[in-house]
């Protein structure tokens, strides 16, 4: 009975250890798709279909968010945002007309965040899933 009871510990702490390991090292770059809904209903904003291709950029810490919607079944072009990623709290932090408008959490294959205006406005939020290859 101990050698059973002993696998199973062991069984049980390498699944949580890949698990964990998936999490930590899945980071903000990949080509992610999702959605992109508005929150100010009159305005000139309309919910959307986004793929988002987040690539590293040459300084630690840096990367580059190309962000496209689809349109009739074609991806059209909406803004390259620089963007900082922290690690440690999976924060993604994109810079849009010198504001950190664009704030994203990653959380494993999942990434969920808000585009807030200079005034505190809330408007859009995002849900985007990483695109399996």
């Amino acid at each position: 009975m101990k050698c059973s009871g002993l696998a199973l510990l062991i069984f049980v702490s390498a699944v949580a250890g890949a698990q964990k390991k998936v999490t930590d090292t899945s980071g903000a770059a990949g080509t992610w798709k999702g959605s992109s809904i508005c929150q100010v209903k009159s305005s000139p904003c309309n919910n959307e279909v986004v793929i988002y291709y987040i690539t590293p950029d040459e300084k630690p810490h840096q990367y580059a968010v190309q962000m496209n919607k689809i349109v009739d079944g074609k991806e059209e072009d909406m803004a390259r945002i620089p963007a900082t990623y922290d690690a440690r709290t999976h924060k993604l932090t994109g810079i849009m007309n010198n504001y950190p408008a664009w704030k994203f959490t990653v959380t494993g294959n999942r990434i969920d965040g808000t585009l807030v205006l200079a005034d505190g406005t809330l408007y859009r939020i995002i849900h985007v899933e990483r695109e399996r290859k």
